[in-house]
């Protein structure tokens, strides 16, 4: 699914489907699959949501739930001991002027849609303690390359077709 997102990605032809979800609750599923990856008893896991996110936010769940898995499957990968941590903060980052703008949320009760009067940056941070990444990946991972390198390994892709989500 990696080479076909890549494919799609640099093609221009991925679309992504926004609905209304819940931060926290996609959160914790994502937490809950990493755990289910993290193989080392000496790598805590951990996360932290601000109170400034909001409860429900209008994106594409399945595209931030992957740049989420992809980077800390990456990072449970490469850190031996300490711990991989996920951080959501939000900014709010305008005042919606027309309806037609405005970010469309649930209300608590999830039975009513309503409009919410500003819109938000939401930032997801993932730190590890890990020895970090080579430097002849860090220099090509967001450069069109070769997906399968001379030892057949893929090395940076989750990375590259994260960055690219994200974008």
């Amino acid at each position: 699914f990696d080479i076909v997102d890549l494919t799609k990605l640099e093609l221009g032809k991925l679309t992504l489907n926004k609905e209304v979800f819940e931060v926290r609750e996609m959160v914790n599923s994502v937490m809950s699959l990493a755990n289910t990856l993290n193989k080392s008893k000496t790598v805590a896991l951990e996360y932290h949501v601000s109170p400034s996110v909001p409860t429900y936010i209008f994106s594409d769940k399945k595209r931030i739930k992957q740049i989420l898995i992809n980077l800390l499957e990456n990072s449970l990968q490469h850190t031996v001991t300490g711990e991989v941590s996920l951080f959501v903060d939000s900014t709010v980052v305008s005042l919606a002027e027309e309806d037609s703008e405005r970010v469309h949320s649930i209300s608590d009760n999830k039975n009513e849609l309503y409009a919410t009067d500003f819109q938000h940056s939401i930032s997801f941070t993932v730190r590890d303690t890990g020895t970090g990444m080579d430097s002849q990946i860090a220099n090509n991972l967001f450069r069109p390359v070769d997906v399968l390198d001379k030892t057949n390994k893929q090395n940076g892709l989750s990375l590259r077709i994260s960055s690219m989500l994200a974008e």
